[in-house]
């Protein structure tokens, strides 16, 4: 009794730990990335030249070493579910310049139905150049507030995208913060917690094994019953890990 109940609650954190990173993968509602395109105007709402600006800036962000979406839309949101909408997207599109860089930058929109000029706005960086101290949240939250918002207010969509752009590209020019290098984001950390508990478990289920005198069983320590240990999880499998994100409603 007591064995298959470990096993089944073995089970249960095994299978979060390996279909958490798939769930983040799985927003299929942004659409299909098209090669070599950065700026996708799906609201409607720049013109052409606007555009084509954004997307001389965008390609000068990849050259820099943060491959950059910016993306705009129709849809109500606030302000923490279009953070959420940036992170999504960045792991669906997985924008990153080689698999595990995390060194995407995602500049994303949601603007109201009936009314383009207001809705909320939503920066994310990835982890290496948030845990560099180039783009953390602070950063992030100073180019919104500081650049973005009062064009956005304006109603210049394409000037605040655009000064954004700016600003986080002359910070990538600027050194890493070695201080900030080994800080520990909230995903990493959360990650570390669901190892450990898969770490306590099999703990548990080994300790248990051995006083029942079944060590030498088919379910004994040294057989693994098709269980995969956490070092051989793929943790990268969200490109938005470790990122930072920012912005506000307009």
């Amino acid at each position: 009794m007591e064995r298959g109940w470990i096993a089944a609650a073995l089970t249960g954190c095994l299978g979060f730990v390996l279909t958490a990173p798939v769930l983040a993968l799985a927003d299929d509602s942004f659409g299909t990335r098209q090669p070599d395109r950065h700026v996708y105007d799906n609201a409607g709402v720049l013109a052409s030249d606007e555009v084509a600006s954004l997307e001389r800036q965008t390609a000068s962000m990849d050259r820099a070493g943060a491959p950059t979406i910016v993306y705009l839309r129709i849809k109500s949101a606030d302000t923490a579910t279009t953070q959420q909408d940036a992170r999504d997207l960045m792991d669906a599109w997985r924008v990153e310049s080689s698999p595990g860089t995390r060194d995407g930058l995602v500049v994303l929109l949601n603007l109201k139905p009936g009314d383009t000029r207001h809705g909320s706005a939503a920066l994310v960086a990835g982890a290496h150049h948030v845990d560099g101290g180039r783009l953390n949240a602070d950063r992030l939250q100073a180019i919104y507030d500081k650049q973005m918002k009062p064009r956005l207010a304006a109603g210049d969509l394409a000037g605040a995208i655009s000064s954004a752009l700016d600003l986080a590209a002359a910070d990538l020019q600027r050194p890493a913060e070695t201080s900030q290098a080994n800080q520990s984001s909230d995903g990493d950390l959360i990650l570390l917690i669901i190892f450990g508990a898969v770490a306590v478990v099999t703990l548990i289920v080994t300790v248990l094994l051995q006083r029942g005198g079944r060590a030498g069983g088919s379910g004994g320590p040294g057989h693994s019953s098709g269980y995969t240990s956490p070092s051989s999880v793929d943790s990268g499998g969200s490109t938005s890990s470790g990122s930072d994100s920012a912005g506000g409603s307009f």
